[in-house]
């Protein structure tokens, strides 16, 4: 990337360099043309402009004077010996410029003399020629150059202390060091360049100018060619690795694919036997099989059994602060319960969670071993359970003062509708409502319901999954079941609607943005800020009638940072493997308790008005007929 920018910027810079060049081209053209025998003396286009005007001034100024010097010459004396890069030596030495001039004049010293003596350190034969000041300081000024100062730096010394070139040109005062204040870094080539461009003819600049054109178009066109490619390349990169990720994203689980094709066959091709998955490096561990699998057609309380004993091996893993796969966990399960990893325990189990799909439990086990949904549904559903337990536990408090462990089917009705939030938008429609009661009554047919049987699970002597400790059975009443059905149906529910509304967004066309995404969230949930919508990121995701999830699943958000885009497909898929939590308003259970105390004690006071207010009837009547 960073070369790429690096050939970008030289290409751009050469266009300009050509462009430019066609510009003085052109104009010299314009001026050899109206002016004879030549237009007058125009500096070079690069170098004066970063003089500033009052350097450019004097450029012209030196080249005007002395235009029979050579512009190597003439660009020593402009630019002289610098120091710290900004300082001419004449300003800090003006009492040494020319000091050896005489000597030399008298023949007495030669300026190759004096650069030998200079690059060697050895002063003492100029000692008198010069003044205690000047041989003080030329002493001082040599000890602070290196060794390859003076190799390079000597010749231009000497011309210092001569006051003239190597070819004879005399330096002037005024000249010395003239540019150096206006440009820092400037060099002798540079300015030597400048004043060559300035003084040639204008026929001979055109011819210059015009071979340089060619050089520089050359030079793009070789330059171009790589660059436009790399670019393109660049281009259609993040288009690439976003096909790449989705592929690898909707890359089908080999254990969906497998129970797909258990669907689409008839049962009784697998009466006796299943078929392996493979031993591929893609199939789970706990699936890894070539050939054939008996058939042991479990059942439904076997299958149930073993995930309740799988999910409660699973809770206390998490409470360690461990996380496994749930294919490789099952796989580990079961060689601890029964010693070895038969294929027959992992085929028959995925059997049985197939052929009991219609159980929610099965189902949600079944969709995580598929890739479908994370593990975090499950937790949620138990939350959901606890949460409910505890609402109805706090009314019993509230209209009882202490927890009885028994509401009338109406307090529980209340309790019920206020915490599903039944017939508000997202919470349970009235349909759905009036199932839960049916299960309730199913359970417990009374007039009353005692809470703790609500969730409880029998405890049956069943004979244990071989190998596996424990006796419990998850056979839990119509109701529990009737409230984990409904959790995992919502949940479907609630992504179908979100699929539509993005489509929706982006009027059916396969691909969606952030954009897109945050405009169908909210249109599920108007109460839902643009802001919050906005940052459906794997660094804070929020959706309508979902909670901000852990920063666990926040890695695996929606979106990749620095991608834009995806496909509705992948996105959708993204969102349902998420832990997904319905949000419902917050029930003040002691508020509704005391509202239905005080309607009962409205109703009482109203029966009892109505008795007194029938006995003085009565009484009255009694007293007139005697009147009578």
């Amino acid at each position: 990337m960073a070369e790429l920018e690096r050939q970008a910027e030289h290409m751009v810079e050469v266009e300009s360099r050509a462009e430019v060049a066609e510009g003085e081209r052109d104009a010299a053209l314009d001026k050899m043309a109206l002016m004879t025998p030549r237009p007058a003396l125009s500096p070079t286009i690069d170098l004066p402009r970063s003089l500033g005007p009052e350097g450019t001034a004097k450029f012209l100024a030196a080249i005007n004077k002395h235009r029979a010097w050579p512009a190597a010459e003439l660009a020593g004396m402009l630019v002289g010996v610098v120091v710290d890069g900004r300082t001419s030596l004449l300003d800090q030495a003006r009492f040494a410029f020319g000091c050896l001039a005489r000597p030399v004049y008298q023949r007495l010293l030669t300026q190759s003399n004096i650069v030998l003596l200079l690059q060697q350190g050895t002063t003492k034969p100029l000692a008198e020629h010069m003044t205690g000041q000047q041989f003080a300081w030329l002493q001082s000024h040599l000890g602070a150059m290196s060794a390859d100062a003076r190799r390079t730096g000597s010749s231009m010394l000497a011309s210092f202390l001569i006051g003239c070139s190597e070819q004879g040109f005399r330096y002037s005062p005024d000249l010395y060091g003239s540019l150096v204040p206006y440009k820092e870094g400037l060099t002798v080539a540079e300015v030597t360049e400048a004043i060559t461009l300035a003084t040639i003819r204008t026929a001979e600049r055109c011819v210059l100018l015009e071979d340089e054109i060619t050089r520089l178009r050359e030079e793009v066109a070789r330059e171009r060619e790589p660059a436009d490619r790399a670019t393109e390349a660049l281009a259609a990169a993040p288009m690439e690795a976003q096909h790449r990720r989705e592929d690898t994203a909707q890359k089908r689980n080999p254990v969906l694919v497998y129970v797909e094709k258990l669907a689409a066959s008839d049962e009784s091709t697998w009466t006796d036997f299943l078929d392996g998955m493979g031993t591929g490096p893609d199939i789970p561990k706990l699936f890894r099989h070539a050939g054939k699998v008996r058939n042991k057609q479990v059942t439904k309380h076997f299958t149930e059994k073993t995930i309740k004993e799988v999910w409660k091996e699973k809770l206390m893993e998490r409470k360690a602060g461990r996380e496994s796969d749930m294919c490789d966990f099952v796989c580990n399960f079961f060689q601890k319960r029964i010693g070895i990893m038969s294929a027959v325990m992992g085929y028959n189990l995925l059997y049985g969670l197939w052929k009991y799909a219609w159980d929610a439990d099965c189902e949600l086990f079944l969709r995580i071993l598929q890739g479908e949904m994370k593990e975090e549904v499950y937790y949620q559903q138990i939350q959901l359970q606890e949460d409910l337990e505890n609402n109805l536990a706090a009314m019993d408090r509230s209209l009882h003062g202490s927890e009885t462990g028994v509401l009338t089917k109406a307090e529980v009705r209340s309790a019920l509708d206020a915490f599903f939030a039944v017939g508000q938008p997202g919470g349970k429609t009235l349909n759905r409502f009036d199932e839960l009661m049916q299960a309730l009554d199913e359970d417990q047919d009374g007039p009353t319901v005692v809470l703790k049987k609500l969730f409880e699970e029998d405890r049956e002597p069943h004979k244990p999954l071989v190998g596996i400790t424990g006796h419990l059975s998850v056979l839990t009443g119509d109701f529990a079941e009737a409230v984990r059905d409904q959790f995992v149906t919502e949940r479907q529910e609630h992504f179908a609607e979100l699929e539509q509304r993005l489509l929706d967004e982006t009027r059916q066309q396969p691909e969606c943005t952030r954009d897109d995404l945050a405009a169908a969230l909210m249109k599920m949930n108007p109460n839902l800020s643009e802001h919050q919508a906005s940052f459906c990121t794997p660094q804070d995701l929020k959706l309508p009638c979902i909670q901000k999830r852990s920063a666990q699943a926040q890695a695996s958000g929606v979106f990749d940072l620095g991608v834009e885009q995806n496909t509705v497909a992948l996105t959708m898929q993204r969102l349902r493997r998420q832990a997904v939590q319905i949000t419902r308003p917050k029930v003040n259970i002691a508020l509704l308790a005391k509202m239905k105390m005080m309607g009962s004690m409205k109703k009482k006071a109203a029966v009892e008005r109505s008795v007194k207010t029938g006995e003085r009837n009565t009484s009255l009547e009694k007293s007139s007929s005697l009147e009578k």
